[in-house]
């Protein structure tokens, strides 16, 4: 069976790829760069000639589509539009090329809920995003709803909440903490430290996305999140039982984003319905791989 990840070289990707393969897949990616890969394609999202080429020559059964621009502080909002949403409508419209459908899985996050009250979000609640990054992943399940009802394009949304895990790039919290305490730096600059988010591993995340397409339902739309969550405040207390040492937390005003929920915990009840999933690592199991990576 023929899988397409795009954003293969990302993160989240790498991981995705490496357990599809194990499994028995025959895996495509398209990415900014190939890395010398024959399975992998170079595309830009926003190039939807070279975009349909690859859609046509690999003909995949199953597309998950990660790529996007994913980091929240990133400056230029136009560039995130650019590619989570017109990436995503030149590939859902080379989709349509196909004589033979593709099973869509468009990977959204957490971030379309925006600043919420609930402490288990669910996904019937409402979605309103606080920045232009979630703002751009309920775009994009808009198209794909569009898609899925106008085309009968097989569509399903997996809104995935924080996660983290070994290779995360520094960009993100937990590795910034983990460089921090790894290498016994004196002091970090951190925002604020008393939210609480889920932090899943991200090798439990693949499991699930994997065990979607096992039991594949178009028209659903799942929250890949483990139910539990963490403050920030203790998982730094965690790392200085972990490892010993106890830099000086510095709050830097700079960093404290406006309109943050406190709270976001993700219900995953409709899923596991579905995938009945045990998940395989605690936090304390991912901080540990993270440290000794």
């Amino acid at each position: 069976m023929k899988v397409l990840i795009t954003g293969i070289n990302g993160f989240v990707g790498k991981y995705l790829e490496k357990i599809l393969i194990e499994k028995g897949y025959r895996v495509y990616g398209i990415d900014l760069k190939n890395n010398n890969r024959e399975n992998i394609f170079e595309c830009d999202l926003k190039d939807s000639k070279r975009l349909e080429s690859i859609i046509l020559e690999t003909e995949p059964e199953f597309i998950f589509h990660l790529a996007a621009i994913s980091k929240t502080t990133f400056q230029d909002f136009k560039e995130i539009y650019e590619i989570n949403v017109n990436g995503t409508l030149n590939l859902l419209n080379s989709c349509l090329k196909l004589e033979k459908k593709p099973k869509i899985i468009f990977i959204s996050s957490s971030h379309v809920y925006g600043n919420v009250s609930s402490k288990k979000i669910k996904e019937t609640t409402l979605t309103r995003p606080y920045n232009h990054y979630g703002a751009s992943k309920l775009m994009g399940e808009a198209l794909c709803w569009a898609f899925f009802n106008q085309y009968n394009l097989p569509i399903l949304i997996l809104r995935a909440f924080n996660h983290t895990g070994p290779s995360q790039p520094i960009d993100f919290l937990i590795p910034k903490l983990i460089n921090c305490f790894k290498n016994r730096l004196p002091t970090i600059n951190l925002g604020n430290i008393d939210i609480t988010r889920e932090f899943i591993d991200v090798r439990d995340v693949v499991n699930i996305y994997v065990k979607v397409i096992e039991n594949y339902i178009p028209g659903k739309v799942y929250n890949v999140s483990s139910g539990r969550g963490y403050k920030i405040r203790s998982i730094i207390k965690l790392l200085q039982k972990i490892t010993s040492h106890k830099p000086n937390i510095v709050i830097s005003k700079e960093l404290i984003r406006e309109n943050e929920p406190a709270i976001q915990i993700g219900d995953n009840t409709e899923l596991m319905k579905v995938i009945n999933y045990k998940f395989n690592y605690d936090i304390k199991k991912t901080l540990v791989d993270m440290i000794n990576n």
